[in-house]
């Protein structure tokens, strides 16, 4: 009926993406605030080194995600992560992208993409090839508005933004 699907398209366009972050060093923990900050993003999980598990703790209580783990593919399996953010060393960035975008996860990833042309390819391809998004070093609101604006394609569309308008 119309009225129940004008409830999911409002539905869709209000829920809040769950966020995972993936690495607590200087630029996650930047985000981790950035993402805490933003009414419209929920901390979802943090994932970390067993190493700086402490620190994930502290993060967690002044923050306030959700959980912590340092299973990346417990992170990429979980069907409540909406968008996963990388901020993890350059050289993990093409194996984790790849692994998150086929995992049916919008993906951002801290600059750089990755340390090679070809790895850049092969993650622009996983993202094609996923339908999901994936982004470089944008702000949150970007991440968010890109999620929606997918959101929306989904389930009418007509009502995408990016629509060309004649």
């Amino acid at each position: 009926t119309n009225t129940s699907y004008l409830a999911t398209l409002f539905e869709v366009h209000m829920s809040i993406p769950n966020i995972a972050v993936i690495g607590t060093g200087y630029i996650g923990n930047e985000h981790i605030k950035a993402i805490a900050a933003n009414a419209r993003a929920q901390l979802h999980t943090l994932c970390t080194t067993p190493r700086s598990q402490t620190i994930a703790q502290e993060l967690m209580a002044t923050y306030g995600a959700q959980q912590i783990t340092t299973d990346y593919n417990a992170v990429i399996s979980n069907d409540n992560i909406d968008i996963v953010y990388l901020c993890t060393p350059n050289s993990q960035h093409v194996d984790q992208a790849i692994a998150a975008l086929q995992a049916g996860k919008h993906t951002f990833v801290e600059k750089p993409l990755a340390v090679t042309v070809a790895d850049c390819h092969k993650i622009v391809e996983a993202a094609k090839r996923s339908g999901k998004k994936v982004m470089v070093k944008e702000s949150l609101e970007a991440v968010i508005d890109a999620v929606v604006e997918y959101r929306r394609s989904i389930l009418h569309p007509s009502f995408s933004s990016n629509q060309e308008t004649k």
